[in-house]
């Protein structure tokens, strides 16, 4: 037996550990498809794959050959560690080769991929052995360099105008070549070839703002007189033809018959033990994992655990080395933030076998090599059906059997899967949806092209009309940074335009990270995007890097700094967020007498009011501080649900409604004095004092949990609270309301089928809000600025969404409610699994179609 089928032995035989196994699935090895080198290959070429052991190519491969030979862009959607890098390697080496002054440009989604793809292409620069000169001069010169944010400042004038192989990413692309494509002269003339590694990744408002960028490079290259072939390589996706056109503006021939072998891989399906059965909470998922890590550790498994978050990987890097007995060196984190030097110190020690474990965000699911990893544990649904299987075959790419195991988190997402598990392992993945002609992006991206290039008249911007162009133009001619004169439109604005566009939620402004040491030097450690400074390294929090923590003394949005020191503090901080909703615009309606249903356009405000502080021994939060931070705004789009107060009176005849407005009683004003004058006036949870306006009155025990209104009213019931802190106190009762119980299944769930990653979408509810005339209503807002169409799809379509929440929620094994159904119930709050299933059934009744 091998060190795999040890390690899958023991979680059989192992009681802690089999009990929470749901299922085995196996796939079975498969023989790969093997053609002879093409006939017309150069010699070097040749002699460059014997000399790495490759005689001959997958039948993939020799598509890919073939089609890029004859001029065709094409999409390769091949499995992972299926040698897609080779497919459009060789060509181009090939066309280089016969016309040494032709160019290439590879994009890739991070840099860690970047610096492995470069390793691949000079592995083709032969030595020559019988001269003095350093290379064959049969062979393809190669001049290969990488431009992106690791690339010091002062190599970057000597990379232009000798490049031939420029490796970059699309940010780069966006704010560093295109807006000066004079110094890029000669690249732009003779781009041969454009290579937009990992496609899928693009979807959403991160491939929208691709897709424009796209265009952009396609127009300053036809400005210099070139025309690029595309080649695109991506996971397998459900669309990858209509993918790689909306990406690109060009038709695309697929290459997806996979001829590499496959050697056989275990999927294991583990939803940790319930814990409280009443409450029906489980084990969290990143426990059950630091359960099973010294098992892979010991059974000599190299392996790589990935997290939904980078805090995640910190706190389940610290819970496994405190527990075990970890020689250094063997486990590691790996997330974004580390600095360029310490993510490529990582890689290269796993690809070496020297780091038996690393603990890491999605960074590590993409294609880099990563050596002979023998298996990956996925904890927590990624976000994709998708991504599931692109981490999972991150494993055996050293043509070994390998293992994937998925822990359930207590979502509704997780536990629908681990319930339906051939969804996740033979159901169809999902497709590539982006928006480019998203309005928004659109008016961003115009104002770059006409940095970069004046329009002429009746252009064209890829595949949008010269009209709509126009109309764009004459939106920027008012801010008076265009001027539209004799059939042209110039750029004469005194801004950067590219710097104040980011094409990704980690993009934009960074702040870099420094520790004080005990000279009071500052050494920097890292560095987080400007909108995840608020909530990540706000003043007070503890930060987590490698394991270690640090106490943040100062944040500076201005200056881009954050300043913290070694902190060996007995608990770790979360921060506290307020979230308002303001509807812009009606979009589509659709109503009858009891419902109503829409989308609109909303202006969402989020912000960190303040952070908790939890220790790290038994998870109890011990006190709470209020900060004062800018807020993050975001106009968007949303689908709302209303009900009627018709709806509201059936629920309530089943004895079922508890978001009732509450009667205090006629002595309630004098019982707010007295609370108040007893609690000095200040809030008890963040000790800040009554301004202008008094401070609200809270029930310890909600009003509605007692049959005597005197009881419920007594003074030892009775705490002063601020309005923040008392909208969070309520928020936790309200979490078992039936209203906020739908929204917390119809969030998750909805993320599921529309395919869209949990991120992506946001919720909120209200039982008597200002958005529905006072009505109840249920908001799914989503995150990204403009929408993708996420909530027109779902007003399309919400009853089959209804169904599967009914079902989840009928079947799920909890008593009243629970993090995998209706959501977590507060401390003491009512419960709220009924509720939903009535109001469910009166939405089903009434027909959300109208």
């Amino acid at each position: 037996m091998d060190k795999i089928d040890n390690f899958l032995g023991l979680l059989s035989s192992d009681q802690l550990l089999s009990d929470d196994i749901v299922s085995w699935h196996h796939e079975e090895a498969r023989a790969g498809k093997f053609q002879p080198l093409p006939p017309d290959l150069h010699i070097s070429l040749k002699n460059s794959l014997i000399a790495q052991n490759i005689s001959d190519l997958y039948s993939h491969q020799i598509d890919a050959w073939n089609a890029i030979r004859a001029g065709k862009n094409v999409i390769i959607t091949t499995g992972t560690a299926s040698g897609k890098t080779l497919c459009y390697n060789l060509p181009i080496l090939q066309s280089l080769t016969e016309h040494p002054n032709q160019t290439a440009m590879y994009i890739f989604p991070t840099r860690a991929l970047a610096q492995d793809q470069l390793k691949s292409i000079i592995k083709f620069q032969q030595p020559d052995h019988t001269t003095n000169n350093a290379f064959n001069s049969s062979s393809p010169t190669i001049r290969a360099s990488i431009i992106d944010g690791d690339t010091p400042s002062h190599m970057r004038p000597g990379i232009k105008g000798k490049v031939n192989f420029l490796l970059t990413n699309p940010d780069m692309l966006h704010i560093g070549i295109l807006p000066h494509h004079t110094t890029w002269k000669r690249l732009f003339e003779n781009l041969r070839f454009v290579v937009i590694d990992e496609a899928h990744t693009y979807r959403g408002i991160f491939g929208s703002h691709v897709a424009n960028l796209v265009r952009r490079l396609i127009r300053v290259c036809h400005f210099y007189g070139s025309d690029p072939l595309f080649i695109l390589t991506s996971a397998t996706i459900a669309n990858p033809l209509e993918h790689a056109s909306n990406l690109v503006d060009k038709p695309f021939d697929l290459i997806s018959s996979d001829g590499a072998p496959s050697h056989g891989r275990t999927m294991v399906i583990v939803n940790p033990t319930i814990i409280n059965s009443e409450l029906g909470l489980r084990r969290g998922a990143n426990h059950e994992a630091a359960i099973l890590a010294p098992h892979l550790l010991s059974h000599d498994v190299q392996s790589i655990l990935f997290t939904r978050s980078r805090r995640s990987v910190e706190l389940l890097l610290k819970e496994i080395t405190n527990k075990n007995d970890v020689p250094s060196g063997w486990i590691r984190g790996y997330r974004s933030g580390y600095l360029a030097s310490e993510r490529r110190s990582i890689e290269a020690a796993l690809k070496s076998g020297e780091l038996r474990m690393v603990i890491s965000t999605n960074a590590l699911e993409l294609g880099m090599d990563i050596g002979s990893v023998d298996a990956v544990v996925i904890i927590g649904y990624p976000g994709t059906l998708a991504a599931i299987r692109q981490q999972a075959g991150r494993a055996g790419r050293r043509h070994n059997r390998s293992a994937a195991i998925f822990i359930a988190s207590q979502n509704p997402i997780d536990q629908y899967l681990v319930n339906h598990s051939d969804y996740m392992i033979t159901n169809p993945v999902e497709k590539a949806l982006i928006n480019p002609d998203n309005l928004a992006i659109l008016y961003a991206h115009l104002r770059c092209a006409l940095f970069e290039l004046p329009f002429l008249e009746r252009e064209k911007f890829g595949a949008l009309d010269d009209e709509t162009v126009l109309q764009i133009l004459r939106a920027i001619e008012e801010t008076r940074e265009v001027r539209i004169t004799e059939g042209k439109a110039f750029w004469t604005g005194s801004t950067y335009p590219a710097s104040q566009v980011s094409l990704r939620s980690a993009g934009g402004d960074r702040v870099h990270l420094y520790v004080r040491e005990e000279s009071e030097n500052l050494v920097r450690i890292g560095e987080v995007d400007r909108d995840s400074a608020t909530w990540m390294v706000h003043e007070g929090a503890v930060y987590l890097h490698q394991g270690e923590a640090f106490l943040v003394r100062s944040l500076n949005l201005e200056q881009g700094e954050a300043i913290m020191e070694p902190s060996w503090m007995d608990y770790y901080t979360e921060p506290v967020r307020e979230l308002n909703i303001e509807i812009v615009e009606t979009i589509d309606e659709c109503q009858n007498v009891d419902l109503i249903k829409f989308v609109a356009e909303a202006l969402v405000s989020s912000s960190v009011t303040g952070y908790r502080m939890i220790t790290w021994a038994k998870r109890e939060i011990v006190g709470t501080h209020p900060l004062s931070l800018p807020p993050n705004e975001t106009l968007t789009e949303c689908l709302g649900i209303s009900l009627s107060s018709q709806v509201v009176n059936n629920i309530k005849q089943l004895g079922l409604w508890t978001s009732e407005e509450n009667n205090y009683g006629p002595e309630w004003a004098s019982l707010r004095e007295q609370v108040r004058r007893r609690d000095g006036y200040k809030c008890r949870v963040c000790g800040i004092g009554e301004g202008k306006q008094q401070h609200h009155i809270h029930h310890k025990v909600p009003l509605k949990a007692f049959t005597s209104r005197d009881e419920a009213n007594t003074i030892s019931n009775l705490i002063t609270l601020c309005p923040s802190c008392h909208r969070k106190a309520e928020n936790v009762v309200r979490l078992r309301s039936g209203l906020s119980g739908l929204s917390y299944i119809l969030h998750h769930l909805a993320c599921l089928f529309l395919m869209c990653d949990i991120e992506d979408l946001g919720r909120y509810s209200e039982p008597q809000s200002k958005l529905a005339d006072g009505n109840p209503i249920i908001i799914l807002y989503e995150l990204a600025q403009g929408g993708t169409g996420l909530s027109r799809a779902l007003f399309g379509q919400p009853e089959d969404l209804l169904f599967r929440a009914k079902d989840l929620i009928a079947s799920c094994p909890c008593l009243d409610g629970c993090p995998s159904c209706v959501g977590p119930g507060g401390e003491a709050g009512l419960g709220g699994k009924q509720e939903t299933l009535a109001i469910i059934d009166e939405l089903l009744i009434h027909s959300v179609h109208g």
